[in-house]
């Protein structure tokens, strides 16, 4: 899809906010319940899991 997601925590300016549009809108990774995106944030185990799971299915 084209929808753009706004997350409270990613600058227009931000130097990863072209691949951070794409994964949103491809539904790859969607933020957190709070509009967050939390780009500085560790990624869990079964975050991960979740993502790749995304990816193959």
């Amino acid at each position: 899809t084209d929808h753009v997601r706004s997350f409270n925590d990613v600058a227009a300016d931000n130097w990863a906010i072209s691949e951070i549009n794409a994964v949103a809108s491809n539904e790859i990774m969607s933020g957190f319940p709070d509009h967050t995106y939390r780009p500085n944030a560790s990624v869990t185990r079964a975050e991960f899991a979740t993502i790749l799971h995304s990816l193959l299915y």
